[in-house]
């Protein structure tokens, strides 16, 4: 199953791209639209659209531990190609998923996707095929040593105690349907780095971005360039080991809006200032009008 993480919109930074990353300020409605090109764990390439939005906050427990998040629904369709037991398939994808995002850590602590995918195998003659995975993730923060403030040079770690279950159930035109079940547990250590101040042209637009690369010690290497006009990164490059890639997404389009920026904020100084400054004046005025009258 590719992964879906939240390090693609969590670290935004207000005011200019060259300073601090600041702690991000998400709200409902905020919404991200990716072109993406991926490649399934089967093998299959997937082209399409993915969008990520923010519907609402809610607690959630993972190991009895309580954790109040930010919920990120994703939805996505496309095409895909690909070979299954030796024979070609192709057809159409979708997925669904949900996402609970960490409000302190801003780690993915629980995640929920169903992938299915329809289309035809080609064994000489065209079959239907349909194939449904369905993953549920969840990981315990034991260690959060990557915090907002960073900026470039920084680096932390995080240590993850996850647990994952993905079933998939195959059915092909002419045989019995397929199902299995995995399980998988176990600890996921994490390093992050911001690498550097990066301008970033993509269909939405041209962004200033910090460069933040995201090592996990099962091999995934994300290299996430984010703005902090966007409040998510504008370009994320997914691989393992830095090698062999498994995803690139393209900021398409976009609706955030956070606090207002250091720069902004000066705006309704200067409008109180601009008054005072008048009345300052006039007083100036009438004393020295006063004076030249005794």
């Amino acid at each position: 199953m590719f992964a879906l993480t939240a390090m693609t919109l969590l670290s935004v930074s207000f005011g200019l791209a060259e300073g601090q990353v600041l702690m991000p300020s998400y709200e409902e409605g905020n919404s991200w639209v990716y072109s993406a090109n991926m490649t399934h764990s089967l093998g299959f390439v997937l082209a399409g659209t993915l969008e990520m939005a923010i519907t609402d906050t809610e607690r959630v427990y993972v190991d009895s531990t309580p954790y109040h998040t930010i919920r990120n629904e994703i939805i996505g369709n496309g095409t895909f190609i690909g070979v299954f037991e030796g024979h070609n398939v192709s057809g159409n994808w979708t997925m669904v998923g949900l996402e609970n995002w960490d409000i302190v850590s801003l780690e993915i602590v629980r995640s929920q996707t169903t992938l299915v995918f329809r289309g035809l195998m080609d064994v000489g003659v065209p079959l239907n095929f349909y194939l449904i995975i369905q993953n549920t993730t969840l990981s315990d923060v034991v260690l959060d040593a990557w915090q907002h403030p960073y900026d470039v040079g920084d680096s932390g770690n995080v240590a993850l105690a996850r647990t994952s279950n993905e079933t998939m159930l195959v059915e092909i035109e002419g045989s019995a349907p397929v199902y299995t079940s995995t399980d998988w547990n176990g600890s996921v250590a994490v390093t992050y780095s911001c690498v550097e101040y990066a301008e970033i042209t993509v269909q939405a637009g041209v962004f200033q971005t910090h460069h933040i690369l995201r090592t996990e010690s099962n091999g995934l290497v994300e290299d996430n360039y984010y703005s902090d006009e966007v409040g998510a990164g504008v370009q994320i490059d997914r691989s393992i080991g830095g090698v062999v890639v498994i995803s690139q997404w393209e900021l398409l389009s976009y609706t955030y809006a956070a606090a207002q920026s250091p720069e902004d904020e000066g705006l309704p100084l200067l409008y109180w200032l601009i008054p005072v400054a008048v009345v300052i004046a006039l007083i100036l005025a009438a004393l020295y009008i006063e004076r030249r009258r005794k």
